[in-house]
């Protein structure tokens, strides 16, 4: 015996074999993202939304059930908050941008404003949200950072009502919302680090990096979910506009649709406590069998007994 370990057996390669129910999840999420490629090109709202809600509840089971709770808590929760913020963009963008002709009322920016001008703000909030985030944030703990975020970001997004029906207190439409969409900027980027903080804590040994993918892109299927959603509830508010003439009337209850986007994510504040851990961002979070995502899962714990 020359100290010589057997191989393992050809074929799947070697994290396939040893983590199979994180590799299946991940190959789960990737099939269920393709499969909302194809069908935005091939449904109606309606539809979308019916299979968004099959979809996230596939994803919510899939994690509470085959993955252990200190890793499915925080990617539920995270997920959830992507999905509660609906995304209106394509309506706001159409507001902000159509001339007097179609919204006599309107700000009447600029595509080049709206893209480069906002792109600008936005970029700087995002910076200045990463550079001030770790010294203001490093010794709090996960569940405070997500509570004021939250609250926060809940003020930014009404921040935009004001501009959305036409009485910005006399402060000038472009520089309302530059500073609207910089602080909102600033505010997702102190989310961010310690979302990715977190989930580099929560990464089993020998899967860091397939780990880290699941939690992206869980994280952006929750956002492409929240469009379809977006969507729908715009088309249910009769917020439809499309650049054509005389659609002021498309925009009237944008402002609606605006504070339910705003307002959805106060729900994950009582679940905060459940989803997400107490610790800070410097503590280790998987403290017995850090090579395992699966270590004590309802369905490890089911198929043990």
């Amino acid at each position: 015996f020359m100290g010589e370990r057997p191989t393992a057996p050809q074929g799947w390669p070697m994290v396939f074999q040893q983590h199979k129910v994180l590799c299946r999840l991940t190959l789960l999420i990737g099939a269920l993202a393709l499969f909302l490629v194809v069908s935005t090109f091939t449904m109606h709202d309606i539809q979308l939304l019916k299979i968004s809600a099959g979809m996230a509840a596939v994803v919510l089971m899939s994690f509470a059930i085959f993955i252990r709770w200190e890793i499915a808590g925080p990617v539920i929760f995270f997920f959830l908050l992507g999905l509660l913020n609906l995304n209106i963009d394509g309506a706001v963008f159409y507001f902000c941008t159509d001339d007097a002709a179609e919204f006599p009322a309107g700000p009447h920016f600029s595509p080049k404003f709206y893209i480069t001008g906002l792109g600008g703000a936005i970029f700087l909030g995002i910076t200045v949200g990463y550079a001030t985030g770790p010294p203001l944030f490093r010794s709090w703990s996960y569940r405070s950072i997500c509570r004021v975020t939250i609250l926060m970001r809940v003020v930014t997004q009404l921040a935009m009502v004001p501009l959305l029906r036409r009485s910005g207190f006399g402060v000038p439409d472009s520089v309302w919302l530059l500073a609207v969409m910089g602080i909102d900027s600033m505010v997702q980027a102190w989310r961010w680090i310690p979302k990715q903080v977190l989930a580099a804590h929560l990464a089993p040994k020998g899967v860091e990096a397939t780990c880290l993918g699941l939690h992206a892109g869980t994280f952006n299927m929750a956002n492409i979910l929240s469009s379809y959603c977006g969507s729908f509830i715009l088309g249910y508010f009769g917020v439809s506009p499309r650049g054509a003439p005389l659609e002021a009337g498309k925009f009237d209850n944008l402002w609606k649709v605006q504070c339910m986007s705003a307002l959805l994510p106060l729900a994950l504040l009582f679940l905060v406590p459940v989803l997400v851990p107490k610790k800070a961002q410097t503590e280790p979070l998987l403290e017995e069998h850090d090579d395992s995502a699966t270590h004590n899962s309802l369905f490890e714990r089911f198929t043990q007994r």
